[in-house]
C-alpha cells in the first residue's frame, strides 16, 4: 500500500492494482497534480456537446483561471459576473509568464496596449481580453478514465469520497467537482454510479440525472 500517491502507478491503466491509502496527503497529491482536470475535463470536453473549457479573467491584475462551462456543473452567469467567486479546481495560468499547462492550449487575442484591459470603444467600458481554451491535441495522454480499470475507479472514488467529507472546505468542494464530473461522465461504470448515488449529494445528483 503506498504511502503516498503516485498517480503514474496506482492510476495508469497499465500498471498493476494498488490499494491507495486514504489520508490528506494522498488527496492533496491528487488534486494538485491536474491529473483530474485532464482526466475529466479533457475528456468531456469531448464526450459532451455541452461541455467546454474556459479561462475567466479575475479583476483589475494579470491573472486568469482555467475552469469549465457545464450546464449542470457550472453556474456560467455566476462565474462571470463576480470577480470574487473561486473553486479550489480552478488552474491559475498567467498570459504574461506563458505557463499555461501543456495538456490544454490557450489562444489569446493580441494586445494592442500595455494594460490587462482594452477599451470597448462601443459602449465605452473596459472588458478583459478574451481567450479560448481547448484540449492539447499533440498532448499524449496515458491516465485516461475511460479505459482505467473498474477497481481503479473504485479507489479514485474512495479517495474523492474522502476528501468530500473532510472540514477543510477547498478539499471538500474540489473533491465535490470531480465526483461531479465521474458522475456526468458516460464511460463511469453502474458500480460507481451506484455509489455516487449513495453519497446523497445535491449537486452529484444533478450530474447523475
Amino acid at each position: 500500500m503506498p504511502n503516498q500517491l503516485d498517480l503514474f502507478e496506482s492510476l495508469n491503466p497499465n500498471t498493476p492494482y494498488r490499494e491507495i491509502e486514504l489520508n490528506q496527503e494522498n488527496l492533496e497529491a491528487l488534486l494538485g497534480s491536474q491529473y483530474l482536470q485532464r482526466v475529466f475535463w479533457v475528456e468531456l470536453w469531448n464526450k459532451l456537446d455541452d461541455f467546454a473549457l474556459c479561462v475567466y479573467p479575475r479583476g483589475y491584475n494579470f491573472y486568469e483561471y482555467l475552469f469549465i462551462k457545464d450546464s449542470i456543473l457550472v453556474d456560467e452567469d455566476e462565474w462571470t459576473s463576480d470577480e470574487n467567486m473561486y473553486s479550489p479546481a480552478f488552474i491559475p495560468v498567467d498570459w504574461e509568464l506563458d505557463e499555461d499547462p501543456v495538456w490544454v492550449t490557450i489562444t489569446r487575442e493580441e494586445r494592442t496596449n500595455d494594460g490587462r484591459f482594452k477599451i470597448n470603444e462601443e459602449v465605452g467600458s473596459e472588458e478583459p481580453w478574451l481567450a479560448q481554451a481547448s484540449p492539447n491535441l499533440n498532448f499524449k495522454e496515458t491516465l485516461k478514465w475511460d479505459v482505467l480499470q473498474l477497481d481503479k475507479k473504485i479507489e479514485l472514488f474512495r479517495l474523492l469520497k474522502f476528501g468530500l467529507e473532510q472540514d477543510d472546505s477547498d478539499l471538500s468542494e474540489a473533491s465535490e467537482h470531480f465526483l461531479g464530473c465521474m458522475a456526468r461522465h458516460p464511460d463511469t461504470p453502474i458500480e460507481v454510479i451506484q455509489s455516487l448515488k449513495e453519497l446523497n449529494n445535491k449537486l452529484i445528483k444533478d450530474c447523475l440525472r
